[in-house]
């Protein structure tokens, strides 16, 4: 549940930029992984992952509910994100998967629109 949404924040850039060159949209998708970094060293791992989907879900949706039901959800939302992006299995997720895995979507897409 939360990972469509994170995924569908990071992966779309702002309408301003959609008309205009796939440049664009990679500075967009740099910057969001970026901010995504918050250590700096060029990948996101789990931690980084959950903070950032907590905080994002807390905006979309308020404060979370008591209990465990809610971290064990955050988990298994983090677990299918680097299910998705973590190509190499190295536990972190590198601009280089990120990307990639946003340009795989967008193939996707265009297959699915016959584009």
């Amino acid at each position: 549940f939360f990972f469509f949404f994170f995924f569908l924040m990071i992966r779309r850039p702002p309408r301003s930029t959609l008309s205009s060159s796939s440049a664009a949209s990679d500075v967009y998708k740099r910057q969001a992984f970026t901010s995504m970094d918050k250590d700096g060293n060029k990948t996101i791992d789990r931690e980084e992952a959950k903070i950032y989907m907590k905080n994002m879900s807390r905006a979309m949706l308020g404060n979370p509910p008591d209990g465990d039901e809610w971290a064990k959800r955050l988990d298994a939302e983090v677990d299918q994100m680097f299910a998705t992006m973590d190509e190499n299995h190295d536990q972190v997720i590198s601009l280089e998967e990120y990307l990639d895995c946003h340009a795989s979507v967008k193939q996707r897409n265009l297959d699915k629109n016959g584009a």
